[in-house]
C-alpha cells in the first residue's frame, strides 16, 4: 500500500505546485541545482540515452539494411523484375528460331511430331 500511498501524495503535491506555484517550480529550474537533477531525471539514468544510442540505432540500421538487400534486391529479381526480365530472354530466344524460311518451318513441325509419336510410344500404356 506504500506505494499507492507515496504515489498519490506525490500527485496531489505536484498538482498543486503546478497550479498554485509556478514560480517557485521556474525558480527551482532556474538554479544550477534544478538544472542538473532535471537532466538527471530527463535521462532515467542515462538509461535512455544509452539505449537509443546503442540499441535503437542499430536495430534501425539491420532494418534499412534487410529492406535494401530483401525487399529492393532479392525480391524485385523474384518478383516482377525477374519475371519480366525471364519472359523477355525466353521470347528473344524463340525469336532467334525466325528465319523466314518455309523448309526450316517444317523441318521444325516434323521434328516435333516424331518427338511427340516417340514420346507417346515410349510412354503409352498400349504398347
Amino acid at each position: 500500500m506504500l506505494p499507492l500511498f507515496l504515489s498519490s501524495i506525490c500527485a496531489i503535491f505536484a498538482l498543486y505546485l503546478f497550479e498554485k506555484k509556478p514560480i517557485l517550480l521556474l525558480n527551482i529550474n532556474k538554479s544550477k541545482l534544478g538544472q542538473n537533477i532535471y537532466r538527471f531525471f530527463n535521462q532515467r539514468y542515462w538509461f535512455e540515452l544509452l539505449y537509443n544510442r546503442c540499441i535503437v540505432k542499430f536495430t534501425l540500421y539491420l532494418g534499412y539494411v534487410t529492406n535494401t538487400i530483401l525487399d529492393r534486391g532479392a525480391l524485385e529479381l523474384i518478383g516482377p523484375r525477374g519475371t519480366v526480365a525471364s519472359i523477355y530472354k525466353i521470347s528473344n530466344f524463340f525469336a532467334s528460331f525466325d528465319s523466314g524460311s518455309i523448309a526450316r518451318y517444317a523441318f521444325v513441325m516434323f521434328s516435333g511430331l516424331i518427338f511427340f509419336l516417340l514420346i507417346w510410344i515410349l510412354f503409352s500404356p498400349f504398347f
